[in-house]
């Protein structure tokens, strides 16, 4: 558990030789690359607002011109201005289906995020409860099974906190 919370979280108290091992080794902690990529698909989607909007107002202003045209009895004009509409929307759909794409990634980093907060929070409460129940064993044995009970708890939140990371 000691592993993944040093994984998690970035400890900023390390002296040089461990800040030069560390440029030298291992990635920096997961938690900041996950909330690096999970802002960079925040960005990516307010992007993706922005185009939607200028679309969807293109579109408008292109159907009135259709309506206009059609009124005119200008067939050809208001058939090519239609052509126009649909390629916006077929390209307002994409976009559409790509940000919704982009929100299910966002939400499941957010959780994975949250999750890991989680596990990072039970490993330490696992130790001190083992450490506990270890030291009342032989005094109070009703408390040692109860401690037992709720040390179960907690590894089978944790197994299936690994087993999530797996699918």
């Amino acid at each position: 558990m000691t592993s993944f919370s040093s994984n998690w979280v970035n400890d900023n108290s390390q002296n040089m030789s461990e800040r030069l091992k560390q440029s030298i080794g291992p990635q920096q902690p997961l938690k900041p690359r996950i909330e690096f990529a999970k802002n960079k698909i925040q960005a990516q989607n307010q992007k993706l607002d922005t185009i939607l909007e200028k679309l969807r107002g293109k579109e408008k202003t292109l159907f009135n011109q259709v309506v206009s045209a059609l009124q005119k009895h200008d067939a050809q004009h208001g058939k090519m201005l239609s052509n126009e509409i649909a390629q916006i929307r077929k390209t307002t759909k994409m976009i559409s289906q790509l940000k919704m794409a982009l929100e299910q990634i966002q939400l499941r980093l957010e959780s994975t995020i949250d999750l890991g907060d989680v596990m990072v929070a039970i490993g330490p409460a696992m130790g001190a409860l083992t450490r506990v129940r270890s030291g009342l064993s032989g005094v109070m044995p009703e408390v040692d099974r109860e401690l037992g009970e709720i040390n179960g708890v907690f590894s089978d939140i944790m197994m299936s906190a690994g087993s999530m990371g797996n699918t």
